[in-house]
């Protein structure tokens, strides 16, 4: 089972050190710990942890669903918020923080456990998926900049207007130049009957 580095953010001493206890025993490991938001946002730079677990109510002036939604914007950390109080109002204003779980007080090992994991997962998808986006995007934004001036680039297609006139013509990705999919390079033309020497047309043609 993956361990993970743990920031505890609970301003109630008894119930932080029942968490520190439960998480050492689960084997993560607890790298700080914070009584208000702010501490927990200085802290966290220093502390490089894995995952939050923050506390709904705090004293202070920013609350923990405040602090979790500048941990989440600013570190792009997974937050786990602990709490006493699970109404409906509560946990309604918490998904504005965008939590990966909630734990609610009292709590069990098990309980605290199997919410760390699924976040933890969750967290490692969300990444994956981030970078994914991040590399697409330079993908394409370095295809537009190496496009040529007179082609539009789409997923399947190649759209070049026809120089000296407002009309275009579709290309196929990975045509050659000059074949009948794409512009031509040089327009064909096919060989008219002439007279041969001497004005006759060739045999079975006749001039009209």
């Amino acid at each position: 089972m993956p361990k993970s580095r743990i920031l505890v953010v609970e301003d109630e001493i008894l119930v932080r050190e029942d968490i520190e206890d439960c998480l050492a025993g689960l084997g993560h490991e607890v790298v700080s710990v914070a009584s208000t938001g702010a501490e927990a946002l200085r802290t966290i730079p220093t502390a490089r942890p894995d995952l939050v677990l923050m506390d709904i109510r705090l004293k202070g002036d920013m609350d923990g669903i405040e602090a979790a939604r500048q941990i989440r914007t600013n570190f792009r950390l997974p937050v786990i918020f602990l709490t006493a109080h699970a109404d409906d109002s509560t946990l309604e204003r918490a998904k504005a923080a965008d939590p990966l779980g909630y734990i609610v007080k009292p709590f069990a090992e098990t309980t605290v456990n199997a919410v760390i994991q699924t976040a933890m997962h969750k967290h490692a998808l969300d990444r994956r998926l981030k970078e994914s986006e991040e590399w697409l995007t330079m993908t394409l934004g370095s295809i537009g900049e190496r496009r040529s001036g007179h082609g539009r680039v789409t997923a399947d297609h190649v759209y070049e207007p026809r120089r000296g006139g407002p009309d275009g013509v579709e290309r196929r990705r990975g045509s050659r130049q000059g074949s009948r999919h794409g512009v031509p390079a040089q327009r064909r033309s096919h060989p008219r009957a002439d007279p041969e020497p001497g004005g006759d047309y060739p045999p079975g043609r006749q001039g009209h």
